[in-house]
């Protein structure tokens, strides 16, 4: 339970790391004349994508009362100067027609594949005339890694199995459900390693041991990962990432207001609004420059 609570919280801040790329993106398709639908699973994106698009943008949420939403729906499918749909995966997945967008993003990525199928079939509603382009923001080397990995097997275990070529246990069990089994079997085997994650051989022995272990369960005995090795790799780091540490410092035009600075696994975030907008600020390349010449204590 607590390495799940740990991947969570990853992946809230990881889908906060990508709002600047995916702001981006868009701001890229806006200016070709397209219209866009933007999903994210956590308020924090959606909020900055609803400030960052201001009056070009409508905003629904889970808070979004029943009544108001079908208003947001006209206001983008009408007005020419609505360009963005910004939605929670959940609230905006189910219901919705919205064949305005030829462009759907997904900032972060949900556990559940039927939600992401629910969510691109917005722009694929009866009216739809042109084609539509699904994007998927997948941060290499992180948890995205494994769960997009986990989307693409299981989206085409759904296809084969409507299809009638196959039925699979794996296809029945959504990516929480297989990032239970596989980080309660990964997290038995690295808490007595002391070897650099990047030792191929070390990797390759380990899930081999996992899968082993999976084989001669006293019980039945467990499916085998239906993920790739690289994906494994891509858990395994973020389960033994070094803890975090966090500092206050002060806001260089008002010395009264501070911002928070998180250093972790090699990295440096900051809360303010230069970081967020753009990725990358002043205090986390100080930050990052002192971590790596020892000057941090």
């Amino acid at each position: 339970m607590r390495l799940l609570a740990k991947l969570s919280k990853a992946r809230e801040k990881l889908a906060a790391a990508k709002i600047a790329a995916t702001i981006d993106l868009v701001e890229g398709m806006v200016a070709q004349g397209e219209k866009v639908i933007v999903f994210s699973c956590f308020d924090r994106p959606v909020k900055a994508f609803a400030k960052h698009f201001g009056e070009r943008s409508v905003l629904l949420t889970g808070a979004t009362p029943s009544a108001k939403r079908q208003g947001l729906v006209d206001r983008f499918q009408t007005e020419e100067e609505v360009r963005v749909f910004v939605a929670n995966i959940v609230a905006g997945g189910i219901g919705l027609n919205l064949t305005a967008a030829r462009q759907v993003v997904f900032n972060d990525l949900d556990w559940v594949p039927a939600n992401h199928w629910q969510a691109e079939d917005r722009a694929y509603r009866i009216g739809q005339t042109a084609s539509v382009t699904v994007h998927y923001l997948v941060a290499k080397g992180t948890i995205d890694e494994f769960v997009s990995h986990l989307l693409e097997v299981k989206s085409a275990l759904a296809r084969a199995v409507v299809d009638g070529a196959a039925l699979s246990p794996a296809a029945t069990r959504d990516v929480l459900a297989e990032l239970e089994r596989m980080a309660a079997a990964l997290s038995l085997k690295l808490e007595d390693r002391d070897v650099p994650l990047t030792d191929d051989e070390w990797v390759a022995a380990l899930l081999s041991e996992v899968e082993k272990d999976a084989a001669e369960a006293p019980t039945a005995p467990a499916p085998r990962p239906v993920v790739s090795r690289e994906a494994l790799l891509a858990l395994a780091h973020v389960l033994t990432r070094p803890k975090a540490r966090s500092f206050r410092v002060p806001s260089s035009t008002n010395p009264a207001q501070h911002y928070t600075l998180t250093y972790e696994g090699g990295e440096a975030t900051c809360s303010c609004p230069g970081f967020e907008y753009r990725g990358m600020c002043r205090h986390a390349r100080e930050l990052k420059e002192a971590m790596v010449e020892n000057r941090v204590v």
